[in-house]
């Protein structure tokens, strides 16, 4: 990759318009715009960067043959490279023109990951031309630092695949996330989200349907569906995790003795709702409630009313004392950009009823 830049005061007067034109027509570039930066007061101009070296070996070759010698400068850049292309886009996140890192780990860890430029250093006059007998001095470029993920390549590629069919077959318009944990250390293994996006193009269209309608898109509407499919939505959007809870309150009620034989029937008994507060909240099954239940079967039968009233039981403090235990009131510690914040009830707010 190249970058291409000119010192317009470098360029004479009659050269300026067949260089603007050189570079437009090489680079597909708008001629008046080009014009228009060869032309001004200034020292230096950005004309087109990250560029394939057979299109600069071109303007090499007109430059040559043009005796045009000072004035345009190609120099040697580089471009992040994303192998895996849409594999884990919403974690790794991308760079800008600049490589400097946008979002993703790209962002949260940029200043380990950029390293130091190097450099050509050697004195000039003002047309560019070398002075002195010092010739130039070459600075090293530092390489930055590698950063190793949990996760793993093999299973967050089997998730991607999987949870875009999922998402496809039952028509999820608001797409989809999966996270896969190792339950022995806390592990992130996978964190698919859907749709996804290439890493190597985040600005192009992502689907096959907004391919159809890209060119005629606002710009503003581009931004906001781009921005969409940026997102992390297994750490940024905010969700109940409902059922699932039933395990903590469960646990608490054992280990508070509350519970001693999971599995004796008629300790809690399902007739459809439970009223909290002064209004009644309905199990799932309301039309046919489950009746008498031991916790194994309610746990079984995801039955509100039995754990609604072990909740109750248990009191506030207590309640909050288990989300303390089981961790629930810290931060996940995940080293990713745009998180959401947790939104529980505070102690004060929160009542037994």
């Amino acid at each position: 990759m190249e970058t291409i830049t000119v010192n317009p005061g470098n360029i004479a007067k009659e050269d300026k318009e067949k260089v603007a034109k050189i570079l437009s027509d090489i680079f597909e570039l708008d001629y008046e715009k080009i014009l228009k930066k060869v032309s001004k007061r200034s020292s230096i101009e950005t004309i087109v960067k990250k560029v394939e070296k057979e299109k600069t070996d071109e303007l090499r070759v007109w430059m040559e043959q043009n005796n045009i010698k000072t004035g345009i400068n190609i120099d040697e850049d580089t471009k992040r490279y994303y192998p895996y292309n849409n594999v884990a886009a919403q974690i790794i996140g991308f760079c800008g023109s600049d490589n400097q890192g946008l979002d993703g780990i790209e962002a949260k860890y940029d200043t380990q990951l950029k390293g130091k430029q190097g450099a050509i250093k050697r004195h000039t006059d003002a047309k560019g031309k070398e002075i002195g007998e010092e010739g130039e001095n070459y600075v090293p470029a530092v390489d930055g630092n590698d950063i190793v993920l949990t996760i793993d390549l093999t299973i967050q590629s089997i998730v991607e695949k999987y949870l875009e069919e999922a998402c496809i077959d039952n028509i999820c318009t608001d797409g989809g996330n999966v996270v896969v944990m190792n339950p022995q250390n806390g592990d992130i293994l996978a964190m698919a989200t859907y749709p996804s996006y290439n890493l190597n193009s985040p600005y192009e269209a992502y689907t096959e349907e907004l391919k159809q309608t890209w060119d005629s898109m606002e710009q503003g509407e581009k931004t906001k569906s781009l921005q969409a499919v940026w997102r992390n939505k297994a750490i940024a959007d905010t969700y109940e995790p409902g059922s699932v809870f039933k395990v903590i309150t469960a646990s608490a009620s054992i280990e508070e003795g509350l519970v001693t034989d999971i599995d004796k029937e008629g300790q809690f008994s399902c007739t459809g709702g439970i009223e909290v507060a002064g209004v009644r909240i309905k199990c799932w099954r309301h039309y046919r409630p489950h009746g008498s239940e031991s916790l194994r079967l309610g746990l079984m039968n995801s039955c509100n009313p039995v754990f609604i009233g072990l909740g109750q039981k248990l009191g506030v403090q207590k309640y909050y004392s288990y989300l303390n235990k089981f961790r629930l009131l810290e931060k996940t510690g995940i080293d990713l950009p745009r998180r959401s914040r947790k939104y529980l009830f505070s102690r004060r707010k929160s009542r037994t009823c």
